[in-house]
Protein backbone atom coordinates (compact mmCIF):
# COMPACT_ATOMS: atom_id res chain seq x y z
CA UNK A 1 0.00 0.00 0.00
CA UNK A 2 1.54 3.46 -0.97
CA UNK A 3 0.56 4.93 2.43
CA UNK A 4 2.98 7.70 4.16
CA UNK A 5 3.15 6.54 7.70
CA UNK A 6 4.02 9.62 9.06
CA UNK A 7 0.94 11.55 7.42
CA UNK A 8 -1.81 8.80 8.45
CA UNK A 9 0.35 8.87 12.41
CA UNK A 10 0.35 12.89 12.14
CA UNK A 11 -4.01 12.53 11.16
CA UNK A 12 -4.82 10.64 14.59
CA UNK A 13 -5.97 12.67 17.60
CA UNK A 14 -3.75 11.09 19.82
CA UNK A 15 -0.51 13.20 18.16
CA UNK A 16 -1.40 15.95 20.06
CA UNK A 17 -0.40 14.39 22.99
CA UNK A 18 3.26 14.40 21.45
CA UNK A 19 3.71 17.74 20.26
CA UNK A 20 5.59 19.24 22.69
CA UNK A 21 7.79 15.98 22.71
CA UNK A 22 8.32 16.41 18.90
CA UNK A 23 8.93 19.94 19.63
CA UNK A 24 11.22 19.66 22.11
CA UNK A 25 13.74 17.25 20.38
CA UNK A 26 14.18 20.20 17.43
CA UNK A 27 17.65 21.51 18.77
CA UNK A 28 21.16 21.52 17.48
CA UNK A 29 22.51 19.24 20.20
CA UNK A 30 20.42 15.93 18.48
CA UNK A 31 21.17 14.35 15.42
CA UNK A 32 20.35 16.50 12.19
CA UNK A 33 18.56 12.62 10.71
CA UNK A 34 16.72 12.69 14.08
CA UNK A 35 15.82 16.49 13.92
CA UNK A 36 14.63 15.95 10.42
CA UNK A 37 11.82 13.36 11.67
CA UNK A 38 10.54 15.36 14.15
CA UNK A 39 10.43 18.68 12.03
CA UNK A 40 8.49 16.72 9.47
CA UNK A 41 6.12 14.89 11.76
CA UNK A 42 5.20 17.77 13.27
CA UNK A 43 5.05 19.66 9.30
CA UNK A 44 2.66 16.97 8.76
CA UNK A 45 0.52 17.88 11.96
CA UNK A 46 -3.56 18.48 11.27
CA UNK A 47 -4.61 19.41 14.63
CA UNK A 48 -6.71 22.83 13.88
CA UNK A 49 -6.92 23.84 17.75
CA UNK A 50 -3.22 23.78 18.09
CA UNK A 51 -1.72 26.94 18.88
CA UNK A 52 1.39 27.41 16.49
CA UNK A 53 2.68 30.52 17.64
CA UNK A 54 2.52 29.26 21.13
CA UNK A 55 4.78 26.17 20.05
CA UNK A 56 6.97 28.10 18.20
CA UNK A 57 7.86 30.21 20.77
CA UNK A 58 7.71 28.22 24.16
CA UNK A 59 10.29 25.42 22.07
CA UNK A 60 12.42 28.53 20.91
CA UNK A 61 12.13 27.36 17.30
CA UNK A 62 12.66 30.63 15.46
CA UNK A 63 16.48 30.71 16.19
CA UNK A 64 16.83 26.95 15.10
CA UNK A 65 14.99 27.68 11.62
CA UNK A 66 16.65 30.44 11.19
CA UNK A 67 20.18 29.50 11.31
CA UNK A 68 19.38 26.56 8.61
CA UNK A 69 17.32 28.50 6.05
CA UNK A 70 19.16 28.74 3.43
CA UNK A 71 18.77 28.46 -0.69
CA UNK A 72 18.95 24.87 -1.24
CA UNK A 73 17.81 23.65 2.23
CA UNK A 74 14.10 22.54 0.92
CA UNK A 75 13.07 20.66 3.88
CA UNK A 76 13.57 23.29 6.49
CA UNK A 77 12.21 25.83 4.23
CA UNK A 78 9.05 23.31 3.51
CA UNK A 79 8.62 22.88 7.32
CA UNK A 80 8.84 26.68 8.03
CA UNK A 81 6.59 27.50 5.63
CA UNK A 82 4.15 24.74 7.44
CA UNK A 83 4.46 25.92 10.72
CA UNK A 84 3.80 30.07 10.44
CA UNK A 85 0.89 29.42 7.97
CA UNK A 86 -0.87 27.19 9.95
CA UNK A 87 -2.40 30.14 11.87
CA UNK A 88 -2.62 34.14 11.59
CA UNK A 89 -0.95 34.48 14.83
CA UNK A 90 1.88 31.64 13.80
CA UNK A 91 2.17 33.72 10.09
CA UNK A 92 2.00 37.43 12.36
CA UNK A 93 4.48 35.62 14.35
CA UNK A 94 7.01 34.41 12.16
CA UNK A 95 6.94 37.75 9.92
CA UNK A 96 7.77 39.59 13.14
CA UNK A 97 10.83 37.61 13.74
CA UNK A 98 11.59 38.10 10.30
CA UNK A 99 12.03 34.16 10.59
CA UNK A 100 12.09 34.25 6.44
CA UNK A 101 14.89 36.78 6.06
CA UNK A 102 18.14 34.68 5.05
CA UNK A 103 16.29 33.67 1.72
CA UNK A 104 15.97 37.09 0.57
Amino acid sequence: MGHDVNSLFCRAVLCQDYVGDLAAEIRAEEEEVWVLECLGTLANLTIPDLDWELVLKEYNLVPYLKDRLKPGNDYIIKYALAETSRSSSANMYGCSVCIFLPLA
